[in-house]
């Protein structure tokens, strides 16, 4: 999945995997060691994240039902615990740096489209 901000034009990742059963959401990034630039995982009806037995650190970003950016957590290290706001229903997790890298901002419209025909979707 390609996921794009619309404020300013910019790529937030083009690797990004769904998750949407409660396994998935559960086990989210649990056991990964590399989590490379372009990839992301996007947490579907989730309004908070942790880190406890993770190895890695990662940026977490929570949105809203329109894929606008409640909050973030820069750099999120193994341990913690993120609740980026009241309005968080998702939560899309990438490598540390990307959030910045991307220049992703609260406020900011996250737009979200899958397979090679662009087809986009709302959360």
């Amino acid at each position: 999945m390609l996921i794009e901000n619309e404020t300013n034009g910019r790529t937030v990742c083009d690797r990004a995997k769904l998750a949407v059963s409660l396994r998935e959401r559960l086990l989210g990034l649990l056991g990964t060691y590399n989590f490379e630039p372009g990839e992301g995982l996007l947490l579907h009806l989730t309004s908070a994240v942790h880190t406890v037995g993770m190895s890695i650190s990662i940026d977490v970003i929570g949105l809203d039902r329109s894929g606008r950016v409640t909050g973030i957590y820069a750099h999120m290290k193994p341990g913690r615990f993120a609740f980026p706001g009241w309005k968080t229903r998702s939560i899309l997790e990438l490598p540390a740096g990307q959030s910045k890298r991307a220049l992703v901002s609260v406020g900011d419209r996250l737009t979200f489209s899958c397979g090679q025909s662009g087809n986009s979707f709302t959360h």
